[in-house]
């Protein structure tokens, strides 16, 4: 596996700050604490457990990544290890990523709860209709559209890839109840940020955006600063647009 550069790549999961383009190396003067990293990955939306979803850790400069796969139950468990970064990939779904918080990083138990969304196709010039609940995934920062400007935050979170993509297109996001949802747009190749930020205001059933650059992916969710927390699902429906 490789850096992130688009929806093939790795999407992480709770992270804050870093660039998933860059790979961390470990420093011979930083202190090396030893911890133990074990969890359970399922699929988000309330799925089950996810079984034979590789694994890895970053590399460092001497020697390959060692791999590992979940279990039947989805469970994973690395002993004593010096990772405070691990990737998440199994074909269908898309990637995730944990990144060591900074507040925990002398503890030696670290237990995770990662949650990977199955693949979302969309032609382009049609429209989508599902819902946000809150055991959607999260999408932060440099995945999938990099973090150029103010970056983003959307969780909980759908990523639905748009296929056949064309130069240009009006978005129109609405949604039922009182609870606004926005979107994200974007080339997941150009690294350059969201092309399209529509961000949903209270009180309001309804955002759009247009962009004339070409986009190949659509982030649908709860804008993070608002603070909102959900207690049950939001129905909307996504439509795009050619020019």
């Amino acid at each position: 596996m490789g850096s992130p550069r688009g929806l093939g790549a790795l999407v992480f999961v709770g992270a804050i700050g870093w660039f998933a383009a860059c790979e961390p190396t470990w420093s011979p003067t930083a202190p090396a604490y030893r911890r133990t990293i074990a969890g359970t990955v399922r699929e988000a939306g309330g799925g089950g457990p996810l079984a034979d979803v590789e694994i890895v850790g970053p590399s460092d400069q001497d020697r390959e990544r060692p791999k590992a796969v979940t279990a039947k139950d989805g469970s994973f468990r690395f002993e004593q290890t010096l990772y405070e970064t691990l990737w998440f990939e199994k074909q269908g779904y898309q990637p995730a990523q944990w990144w060591l918080p900074r507040e925990a990083n002398l503890q030696e138990l670290q237990t995770l709860d990662v949650k990977m969304q199955s693949r979302i196709f969309l032609p382009s010039s049609s429209s989508f209709s599902s819902g946000i609940g809150p055991d959607d995934a999260s999408f932060e920062g440099s995945y999938p559209f990099g973090d150029e400007g103010e970056g983003y935050e959307c969780r909980p979170c759908k990523l639905i890839e748009i296929s056949a993509a064309e130069q240009g297109a009006n978005l129109r996001l609405s949604w039922s109840g009182s609870i606004p949802l926005s979107l994200w747009a974007g080339n997941t190749l150009s690294w350059d940020g969201p092309y399209v930020r529509a961000i949903g205001r209270p009180g309001a059933s309804e955002t759009a955006g247009s962009t004339r650059s070409r986009i190949d992916a659509v982030l649908v969710g709860i804008d993070w600063r608002t603070r909102v927390t959900l207690s049950g699902a939001v129905a909307f429906t996504l439509t795009i647009e050619r020019f």
